[in-house]
């Protein structure tokens, strides 16, 4: 086939494979194919059809063709055959033609060459007998030929027959392949803008839907948690208000109860233990006297003996129940148990639970129907309507959720608080006094008392009183307490030694007596007893609704599975086991067999309740009452009393998702109207690998949906994987130049399983784009960011100025090296003017343009002066404010003066009425004036006038530094001064133009401006401080003479006409000065 045959076949084959992704800027999942259209479909058969019928014109051509092919192979074999055999005749009469000249000279002595003659007159006859057959073979291949060169004639037109057709099958297949494109075009296009529609409307719709969820939910939470919190906070502090009262007094009164009774006891407690003290010393001496001659060494003897068997028995009794539990009990523990696995509630049970967001909610204001004939275009509607809905449902929700919430939260909990805290606490007055009364005794209370009691003890101590109770009594129990001292030593010396003889005789017989004892004991409870033994306990991670279970990974709320490993010594089955979860969750697990080591798997079910990179700690306690009073059955309890076997087996777990997002990024610097490409890594930290569905949710502040792609959705993750085919796209002015915050999650089934850890800000900027009579603010967003969105913020937003951002180098490099004119243009920059000082081509070209540093550090003026393009600029005042004008006749490059002046971010506003008549043309301020000044105003200072006149000074002075600068004393060019006068685009030859001629009511806004602007120059440049001086004699004659003129021009008429006017403008001329200039010392001037 030929190429373009291919060609159109492969665009066919395009056009009918379009499926959603195909469908540039399709907002949302399509849930349609194109080709579900019926026309498109229509469109389809009769472009299979014509795509058929040029495959069979094709083919009908190539059959021809090879038969063609066939016979012109023959053909030329056959000439190809004549052409030998008529080479071989040829050969065959030359080589017969010398061998009749051979001949001929053979016969010449026929009797000497007879043999030879005979052999060559042989040769020649059978040469000729060849030539005739050869002859004889071309002229049947010529007879051959004369058929087969007229069946060519008739296949080959044929051939040209089936090609004509095969090109006209062609034509007819593209015909219907373009009409096939521009109905599959027309079909997008009209998806397209009603998928727009539908989303713009999802837009809105889910807007208001999710500001309502917000704030019901938000509302019901907010009351009930806000009047609780402050209800509890306002009733602690007022408990603490009332108990604070209470603890001052309490503090008075147990002070002064502690004197009182300090004083009180230790007096008397002293004198009490003084004579006691005296009393027990002198009893002793002779209680030790008597016990000297006592009876105390046969009575030890006698008791010896008795002790000494008792001893035995005891001893004997402790040591042989010892021996008799400790060999039995491990004798039967050592023994081999079995091997038993028990399924617990919750073995292989996950639990479910619902997501604080409803993902799938769906409001009032949910409608993703509308009235359409093509269901395929109801369908892109809804689907354009449903992903702008389902986005902004849960931003708007997000957004305002925590907002809602305070308000509600903070309005409840003040009424609470407030009701709460001015309540009487009784209780907690009287609580507050008991405590700081006790408090106050205790503290205060010994310190006195010890005080007192010193004094009186020493006192009696020394000098007791023998008559008194207590040195009676203490005497005479300290000389009883002193015969018995001496009375036991001597007893003790006889009694231990018959003792430890007794013992020894009688120990080993009574300890074997209760050895077999308590072995039949202990031997009996293992028999008619579950003898437990905690060995350990696992923690699984179970999942969320069955997403990431039994990944090794703990993420918040999931499901957590316990298994537990138990032993029973014991010959009976443990039949009341339970398990106690850290969130108070009890459960019973499975009789635990006799003599088995047993594992239980889902044991228990509890859930993750710590925070997302906090620690998880899971507290697992195992209870199995006992039936017995006997020790040995609770041998392996951590605590008898309640019968716990495990008091805690701890477990700490670190809360993270199993995923992992990192590196969301841009590909390119992000451009307003630019598509960019967002990439992010996927992580996998968990011990498995991650199969299904795996979504990754993009979200972003923007005032407009700006993600026209979604991440591909992963369907196998082991362990990293990089994306980069989401699409972000910045098409309105309100998403340019502000933070754009995008986080990231990831979800299986809707449930999250992993997060970027911090959102990703990034900022769309915009090439420079002019948008009329409105602010430029020029600036590098990478170097003064911050300045940039402040100053941007105050202007009002980006749809109120025009912005030349200078990290844009190249996008922007035909403004920057072109300039703007008539433009107010808004500097931002630092105190060393790092961006005005990279801009002196852009401040060269820019003509009649205002500037205006906004700089804080108030250095921007200074630093543009530094420019080639401000050499021998003009330096004037507007009011006190610098004002300084570019040099045209001295700058290379500027055409036309700039006018350049300080300002600030505070002041920026302010100023730009001023920067805005500065940035105007000689006709555009010419207009302005026509506006504004009347004759009634004219008294007061207008500013339209004032810097009218200021620009007008400005080139006079420029013109004067050019002439000043153009040769020395008597040789300087002439032509500056003649400047002065024709060139008729000079601001004070403008408003000479338009002031002259009649002296009319329409024109006295231009004469009055004259008189003005007159009296400004004139006055400048005859008395202007930092002027006068400057000014050449020339430059201010020739200056004078033009005004002077236009002065003349009108002057006589408006005296005529408007005599009062006059009067008035001629005396209120220097109201319109723009900067002070001093009164003539000659009132005549």
């Amino acid at each position: 086939m030929h190429f373009f045959t291919h060609f159109f076949l492969m665009l066919l084959v395009l056009v009918s494979a379009v499926s959603a992704n195909d469908i540039p800027g399709y907002i949302g999942k399509q849930s349609f194919r194109l080709q579900d259209d019926q026309e498109l479909e229509n469109v389809n058969r009769r472009a299979e059809d014509a795509k058929i019928n040029v495959a069979r014109a094709e083919q009908a051509q190539e059959q021809i063709g090879n038969q063609l092919r066939i016979l012109e192979n023959q053909q030329t074999s056959i000439k190809d055959k004549m052409e030998l055999l008529a080479k071989e005749v040829s050969d065959m009469k030359n080589a017969k033609t010398s061998l009749v000249t051979k001949l001929d000279e053979l016969k010449k002595t026929p009797e000497v060459n007879a043999e030879a003659i005979t052999n060559v007159t042989k040769e020649i006859a059978d040469l000729d007998a060849k030539i005739l057959e050869r002859n004889k073979i071309a002229g049947a291949l010529k007879l051959e030929s004369a058929p087969l060169n007229v069946r060519i004639d008739q296949v080959r037109s044929d051939f040209n027959i089936a090609a004509r057709k095969t090109e006209d099958a062609r034509q007819r297949m593209q015909v219907i392949a373009r009409e096939r494109e521009e109905y599959r075009l027309e079909l997008i296009a009209a998806i397209k803008k009603i998928n727009y529609e539908g989303s713009r409307v999802g837009q809105s719709d889910g807007s208001s839907d999710g500001a309502d969820l917000a704030w019901r939910m938000a509302n019901d939470r907010g009351a009930i948690d806000g009047s609780n919190d402050g209800g509890s906070s306002g009733t602690r502090d007022g408990q603490d208000r009332f108990y604070r009262r209470g603890s001052e007094q309490g503090e008075r009164d147990g002070s002064a109860r502690a004197r009182l009774d300090g004083v009180r006891d230790g007096s008397r407690e002293g004198t009490l233990s003084g004579n006691s003290t005296a009393g027990s010393r002198e009893g002793r001496i002779v209680g030790l006297k008597r016990g000297d001659a006592s009876d105390a060494a046969s009575v030890g003897t006698i008791q010896g003996k008795k002790a000494g068997f008792d001893r035995a028995v005891v001893t004997g009794a402790a040591n042989g129940r010892n021996i008799g539990e400790s060999e039995t009990t491990k004798k039967l523990e050592t023994e081999q148990l079995k091997d038993v696995g028990l399924d617990g509630s919750f073995a292989g049970s996950f639990a479910r639970r619902s997501p604080d967001y409803p993902g799938d909610f769906n409001g009032s204001n949910f409608r993703p129907t509308i009235n359409h004939s093509k269901e395929i275009l109801r369908k892109a509607y809804a689907d354009g309507y449903l992903f702008n809905y389902r986005q902004f449902t849960r931003y708007e929700f997000e957004r305002r959720i925590d907002n809602d919430y305070n308000l509600r939260y903070d309005a409840s909990f003040k009424t609470a608080y407030d009701q709460a805290v001015n309540r009487d606490y009784p209780a907690y007055y009287d609580q507050g006094r008991r405590e700081a009364d006790a408090r106050a005794y205790g503290r205060d209370y010994p310190v006195i008392k010890g005080d007192a009691f010193k004094a009186a003890f020493d006192q009696f101590n020394e000098n007791p009183n023998r008559g008194s109770g207590e040195f009676k009594a203490a005497y005479a129990q300290s000389e009883l307490s002193a015969y018995n001292e001496r009375y036991e030593a001597i007893r003790v010396s006889n009694f231990d030694r018959v003792e430890q003889e007794v013992f020894n005789a009688n120990i080993t017989a009574q300890t074997e007596i209760y050895r077999q004892k308590r072995t039949a004991e202990v031997t009996a409870i293992y028999n008619n007893h579950a003898i437990l033994d905690f060995v350990s306990s696992e923690m699984f991670d179970g999942g969320i609704k069955g997403v990431a279970k039994l990944d090794g990974v703990f993420q918040p709320s999931e499901t957590t599975i316990h298994n537990v490993v138990i032993r029973n010594f014991g010959f009976k089955n443990a039949t009341n086991v339970s398990v106690v979860l850290n969130d108070g969750q009890s459960f019973q697990i499975p009789s635990i067999p006799a003599r088995s080591l047993v594992s239980i798997k889902g044991a228990g079910q509890s859930f993750v309740t710590s925070g997302l990179n906090t620690t998880y700690k899971s507290s697992l306690k195992v209870i199995s009452p006992l039936t017995s009073q006997d020790a040995v059955e609770a041998r392996h309890f951590d605590r008898f009393n309640g019968g716990v076997l495990k008091e805690a087996d701890i477990k700490n777990v670190r809360v993270v998702y199993p995923l992992a997002l990192s590196g969301l990024s841009l590909e390119s610097q992000l451009l307003k109207g630019t598509k960019n490409k967002l990439k992010i890594t996927l992580t996998n930290n968990s011990k498995r690998e991650y199969k299904g569905e795996l979504k990754i949710k993009l979200l972003v502040n923007s005032q407009n949906p700006i993600i026209t792609k979604e991440f591909s959705t992963v369907g196998t993750l082991a362990s990293s994987l990089s994306l980069s085919d989401a699409e972000i796209l910045v098409d309105s002015e309100a998403d340019a130049y502000r933070d754009l915050s995008l986080s990231a999650s990831i979800e299986q089934n809707g449930v999250l399983i992993g997060i970027l850890p911090a959102d990703f800000v990034t900022m769309a900027k915009a090439q420079f784009a002019d948008k009329g009579n409105v602010p430029v603010l020029v600036a590098n967003s990478d170097t003064h960011l911050d300045r940039f969105l402040d100053a941007l913020n105050t202007l009002g937003g980006s749809d109120k100025v025009s912005i030349l951002d200078l990290s844009l180098a190249s996008l922007n490099a035909g403004t920057i090296n072109n300039g703007l004119s008539e433009k107010v243009l808004l500097i931002v920059d630092d105190a060393n003017g790092s961006s005005i000082k990279s801009l002196n081509t852009f401040v060269s070209k820019s003509k009649t343009s205002a500037y205006l540093f906004i700089d804080d550090a108030i250095s921007g003026l200074k630093n543009v002066q530094s420019l080639p393009a401000l050499k021998d600029a003009v330096k004037l005042s507007y009011g006190k404010r610098p004002v300084v004008f570019s040099n045209p006749h001295r700058a290379t490059g500027v055409l036309k003066a700039s006018s350049f002046m300080q300002s600030s971010l505070a002041n920026m506003k302010a100023d730009l009425r001023l920067s805005s008549l500065l940035a105007l043309s000689a006709p555009k301020h010419l207009a302005v004036l026509n506006a504004e000044v009347t004759a009634d105003g004219f008294s007061t200072p207008n500013d339209a006038i004032k810097t009218f006149s200021l620009k007008a000074l400005s080139e006079v002075l420029a013109i004067n530094i050019a002439y000043d600068e153009s040769g020395g004393i008597f040789s300087r060019d002439k032509k500056w001064a003649k400047m002065i006068a024709e060139d008729g685009s000079l601001f004070h030859n403008q408003l000479k133009s338009a002031s002259s001629g009649d002296v009319v009511v329409s024109k006295l806004p231009m004469i009055l401006s004259a008189i003005a602007m007159r009296e400004t120059i004139s006055s400048a440049m005859n008395r202007g401080e930092g002027i006068y001086r400057e000014m050449k004699l020339k430059i201010t004659n020739a200056t004078n003479n033009v005004l002077d003129d236009m002065n003349k021009s009108f002057e006589k008429n408006l005296k005529k006409n408007f005599k009062e006017l006059y009067n008035r403008a001629y005396a209120n001329k220097a109201t319109h000065n723009p900067f002070f200039i001093p009164e003539p010392t000659n009132p005549n001037n």
